[in-house]
């Protein structure tokens, strides 16, 4: 019984844990706003303001279709870890953290 009580507690703590990973790489916090994955380019921009870098990579073969690909980068401030949001065909796809400034 205390075998299965200590899988249970070990199976919970890592749900959690990868939840809140994986909710961390769904959206982003703009000040009082929240942009997340699917949002267009455009929704982002009226959220988050001018990105401090944008980036556009062109049209990429992407598991046999062409897709739109472009960046943007954001510094939420000093201390804090670099947002690079990554669109295909001007919706939201990615959101990861990039080095820490």
């Amino acid at each position: 019984m205390r075998l299965l009580v200590a899988i249970m507690a070990v199976a919970v703590v890592s749900y959690s844990a990868s939840a809140a990973e994986s909710q961390g790489k769904t959206a982003m916090r703009c000040q009082t706003k929240l942009v997340m994955l699917g949002d267009s380019s455009l929704e982002v921009l009226q959220k988050c303001g001018e990105p401090d870098s944008k980036e556009t990579l062109g049209v990429i073969e992407i598991d046999g279709e062409f897709v739109n690909v472009s960046r943007y980068a954001y510094q939420p401030g000093k201390g804090l870890f670099l947002k690079i949001l990554e669109f295909h065909n001007g919706k939201l796809f990615s959101v990861v953290d990039g080095p820490r400034q």
